[in-house]
Order: C-alpha cells, then sequence, then structure tokens
C-alpha cells in the first residue's frame, strides 16, 4: 500500500480499512495501523473517526448503500425489481466486494451500530421488502406474511453469498461459477413473474 499523498483522506482511509478486512478481517483494523500505512499522523484519522468502531460502522453504512445501489441499479426504469433479478444482484455485488459484505455481516460492527447504520441497512430491507410485496401482487407466495417472506429471503440470500464469498467454504465445499449460482436462485426464486 503505497502512502496518502492527496485527496480525501476519509475516502483514503475507507478504502484502506477495506484492504485491511479483506486480507486480515475485521479484527485487524486499527487507526494507528491505518496512519501509518497511509503516511500520516497517528492523530490524522481521529479528524474523520472517533474510534475504530467509528470507522467500522462508516465502512458497514457505505457497504450496505453500495448493495442498495447494486440492487436498484437494475430498475430500468420501473418501480419493480423481481427478487430473482435482486438475489442476483446482492450475490454478485457480494462476490465483487467481499471485505464490504464481511463487514455488513461481522457481529462486532452490528453490536456497535449507530443511528445511519441502521437507515442504511434499513433502506436495504425497504427495497427488499418492496420487491417481495410486488411480487406477492403477481401471486409468488401469496399464503406467505411479507415479515415470515422477508426474513427467509434474506436469510437464503446472505446464506448465499456468504457460502459463495467465503475462501475456507468454496476450498472445503467446492467453488460454484456463475451459472451454477444463477440456477440455485432460480430455484428459490422462480423467474416467471411477469410485472403488471
Amino acid at each position: 500500500m503505497s502512502g496518502y499523498h492527496h485527496g480525501n483522506l476519509r475516502e483514503a482511509i475507507l478504502e484502506r480499512a477495506a484492504e485491511v478486512v479483506e486480507t486480515g478481517g475485521v479484527e485487524a483494523v486499527s487507526l494507528r495501523a491505518l496512519a501509518r500505512d497511509l503516511g500520516v499522523s497517528s492523530t490524522a484519522p481521529a479528524k474523520h473517526f472517533q474510534s475504530r468502531h467509528d470507522l467500522l460502522r462508516t465502512l458497514a453504512k457505505d457497504s450496505y448503500k453500495g448493495a442498495t445501489r447494486a440492487v436498484l441499479s437494475k430498475v430500468n426504469g420501473e418501480d419493480f425489481i423481481h427478487p430473482n433479478t435482486m438475489a442476483k444482484a446482492f450475490v454478485g455485488w457480494a462476490i465483487d466486494n467481499p471485505s464490504l459484505f464481511s463487514t455488513i455481516m461481522h457481529p462486532d460492527i452490528t453490536r456497535h451500530a449507530d443511528d445511519e447504520l441502521k437507515a442504511a441497512l434499513a433502506d436495504f430491507a425497504a427495497a427488499v421488502r418492496h420487491s417481495l410485496a410486488k411480487a406477492q401482487e403477481l401471486g409468488w407466495q401469496e399464503d406467505r406474511s411479507i415479515d415470515e417472506l422477508f426474513h427467509s429471503a434474506i436469510a437464503f440470500v446472505r446464506g448465499l453469498a456468504l457460502n459463495v464469498s467465503d475462501p475456507l467454504f468454496k476450498d472445503v465445499a467446492g467453488e460454484l461459477d456463475q451459472t451454477q449460482i444463477a440456477d440455485i436462485i432460480d430455484q428459490f426464486f422462480p423467474r416467471n413473474l411477469q410485472t403488471r
């Protein structure tokens, strides 16, 4: 990692923190080490982040926003994202951003969630609920409550994303290619829903 030279120190800290998470996990993130890596004083990160927890919460908040953008980018001018499309977008985002995905899954980060992180998660959850409710209007899983459907859908998608982005799990269980991942999602979220 080269030192920080100019520009936005806050963004440089977040970027370097994501790199550290990817190679060493959330536990390896230290404000002092990030400052050293970026070639700034050990107190410089405190201008942007009050603590390590504050930095990790911000990284998780930005991660949820990134996941939400990835999912909502599939709207294409409509007011409905097919649950199948949404699931594929989220799993694809998790594969492309393993360190960011791990921050939203880490219990130490969620334990210290602030209002901004909760709001970022609420925005993501609202997009998912909207998609599921629209799918129900079209006849999919009409007999289930939206809460039950939401929790089972999130459990499936987060679990699949965890499996396909975890290096240890891939070593033990085998790596899936994009077609296999899409087939698994197609089994859970049928593609034959039509928007009205």
